[in-house]
Formats: structure tokens, C-alpha cells, sequence
């Protein structure tokens, strides 16, 4: 039909892409989107009211957050600590529950084994649904890459397990995919259709081939591998050149989430860094309360090469020193 995906790729993820996530479905329960962001607008659109009550993680993904307030007047910020979101009344009180456990937006925390559980069992007493956004699941050589998705704890279809190919392999493919069960699928299908018949099948089919080829999991060890190092270097030198900072990056992510003190004015930072070639990501834009976050940012490692790092960091660090005095 016109509006399906190409079965070459979604035998690919079926096979060789999400059982590395602990997830086995059938065909029917996959389908292809434009990214991961278009498939949290689909998800956001066919279940979410005026009245819905939506959990979202603060600080968290900020299109999400956006994307949440014009469908629904009911958000709600969820309780979380060191080991992810909490499961208590204000998640149960959700209808439905948007969480990036594999590494948390932004702070890469990586939520336990543990309450990854406490979550899934909590989804189904309350009767909600649980979206899981695994957005760099994958690149990742450390041990979080152990940890069971929730989607592969699940047994009564309550989580709806978002993917994407933006992360870990090219931001210009454009390639994401839902993975539920069949009925919200055919919704999806259905939702999708009025948007788009289905993403270009020429990147579908070339990803399809490039995944069955076996490039896909060689790309993944040796990016995954050099990510690592990268975060070595980085994590060995930002306590000498920012001593006033504190600094939180989980295993496997690619970024590192930092906290200056009170004091510290990032977007003044973050001027001053960009005229010198480095950019950050300021951290207020993650939260409801920008306020909140006007000194924490985020910096990105995966596209720098290892060479250039400490020198970038040393520049950083001195504007960041300056400010904090």
C-alpha cells in the first residue's frame, strides 16, 4: 500500500536493531516516522486533550514540553532522583507519561534497573501509559548499555517505545520509528497519512541495506569506542578548568550536564564562548521555569574530534572562571 514503510527496514529493526533493546515484536507493531520528533508529535496528537493530565520530566526535552502545552492545559512535572523518575502520586495521577531513561534530557542520568520496574508495574496499577523516548540508545560501550529497556519489561503493552537513527548514525536521515501495539499503530498509520503517505522509501530501503550489510553494527563499536575516549578526556580535565562547576555525565551519553553557581549567567557564557568557536547549550531552556536553570548548560562531544578537545575546554573554562568570581 501506499502509505506503508519498506519491509526491508522494518525486518532490519525487527532483527538486528531493537532485540539489542531487548525488544521482539511483529511487523505490524512498527512504524516509520520523520525522527523521533515527529513521532512524539503523532503520539502527543492522537492521545492527549485539553483535559489530559501529562507527565513530563523538568528539566526535560523542551520541544516535547512545547509540543505538550498546545494539546493539553494539564501538565504535570514529575517527581524524580539519582535513580530517575519517581513513581508516586504525581505519576500515578498522569494519564499518560513521557521519560527519557536511557540517558535523561539533559542531565544523562541513566535510570535503574530497578526503578525501570517500579515504573513499568506502576503503569499498569495506574492504568497510564508510559512513553519511552530512547533517543541515543545504542552508541553506547559501557555497562548502562546492560540495563533493560522498558519497553522490554513490558507485558501488558503499556509503553510505547520511540527510536531514531538521528543520534547514532545521521541527523539529515530523518529516520524514526514507533514501536507499539498494533492497534495504536494503525491509529499512527492512520494520523500519519494526513500528515505524509510515509518517509522517502529511497533512505528507508538505504538504511534497510546499510543495517543488513553489517555497517550498521561495525559503525556502532567503533563511534561507541571513540565516545568513550572522548568522555575520558573531558571528564579528566573539566575539574581543573572549572573548579566551581559541578559535573554530571551517566555512562554512554554524549554530552556532559553542568552546574555553575548561583551566580554564573550561562547565556552570557554561552555569547561570549560562541565569538571564540565554542558553542554550549544553555541549560534554562530545559526547564518550566527558566529561571531555574540560568546556570547549568550542556556541552556536546560527539562531533569534536579528540585533538581539538583540550584546547576547546580551556577557552571554556576560563570564560566560565571569569564569570563565576
Amino acid at each position: 500500500m501506499i502509505d506503508d514503510d519498506d519491509p526491508d527496514l522494518i525486518e532490519q529493526l525487527r532483527v538486528q536493531v531493537l532485540p539489542r533493546r531487548g525488544i521482539f515484536v511483529q511487523p505490524d507493531e512498527i512504524i516509520i516516522t520523520l525522527g523521533s520528533q515527529q513521532a512524539l508529535a503523532m503520539i502527543v496528537q492522537l492521545f492527549i486533550d485539553r483535559e489530559t493530565p501529562v507527565g513530563l520530566e523538568n528539566p526535560g526535552y523542551p520541544d516535547l514540553r512545547n509540543m505538550v502545552s498546545l494539546s493539553t492545559q494539564n501538565t504535570r512535572f514529575l517527581s524524580s532522583d539519582e535513580d530517575g523518575v519517581v513513581p508516586d502520586q504525581i505519576f500515578s495521577g498522569c494519564r499518560i507519561v513521557f521519560v527519557t531513561a536511557g540517558h535523561q534530557c539533559p542531565t544523562t542520568t541513566v535510570m535503574s534497573a530497578e526503578r525501570r520496574k517500579l515504573l513499568v508495574k506502576a503503569a499498569s496499577r495506574s492504568d497510564l501509559l508510559l512513553v519511552e523516548d530512547d533517543y541515543d540508545a545504542d552508541l553506547s560501550v559501557e555497562t548502562d548499555r546492560d540495563i533493560p529497556s522498558l519497553k522490554s519489561m513490558d507485558t501488558a503493552g503499556r509503553v510505547l517505545y520511540v527510536g531514531s537513527f538521528s543520534k547514532v548514525l545521521a541527523p539529515g536521515l530523518r529516520i524514526g520509528y514507533v514501536v507499539a501495539p498494533k492497534p495504536v499503530i494503525d491509529e499512527l498509520r492512520v494520523l500519519r497519512r494526513l500528515m505524509l503517505r510515509h518517509p522517502p522509501t529511497n533512505n528507508q530501503r538505504s538504511l534497510a541495506t546499510f543495517i543488513a550489510l553489517g555497517h550498521y553494527r561495525q559503525h556502532l563499536a567503533q563511534a561507541g569506542s571513540v565516545i568513550a575516549e572522548r568522555a575520558r578526556l573531558i571528564a579528566k580535565q573539566l575539574p581543573e578548568v572549572m573548579p566551581s562547576c559541578k559535573f554530571l555525565r551517566g555512562e554512554g551519553a554524549t554530552s556532559f550536564w553542568i552546574e555553575g553557581p548561583p551566580q554564573l549567567d550561562v547565556r552570557f557564557v554561552a555569547t561570549v564562548a560562541k565569538a571564540q568557536g565554542i558553542l554550549i547549550e544553555a541549560g534554562d531552556i530545559f526547564y518550566s521555569d527558566a529561571a531555574d536553570g540560568k546556570n547549568h548548560f550542556r556541552i556536546g562531544f560527539s562531533s569534536i574530534a579528540s585533538n581539538r578537545i583540550a584546547g576547546g575546554l580551556a577557552k571554556l573554562g576560563a570564560i566560565v572562571e571569569e564569570q563565576c568570581r
